[in-house]
């Protein structure tokens, strides 16, 4: 089980990218946001997450 997810994402162009979180179902899932920091071409994003 996951208690916290963190994603450090950087725009760059290499075709079609990989969707992390696809095909995951949301049933019983919750992901609330807890934090973004900006930084130097980079964006810092949390999110808690919750079970039903």
């Amino acid at each position: 089980m996951l208690d916290e997810i963190r994603i450090d994402l950087v725009p760059l162009l290499i075709g079609e990218g990989v969707r992390y979180l696809d095909g995951i179902t949301r049933d019983g899932v919750r992901l609330d946001h807890l934090e973004t920091v900006q930084g130097d071409r980079v964006t810092h994003l949390r999110y808690q997450v919750t079970y039903n």
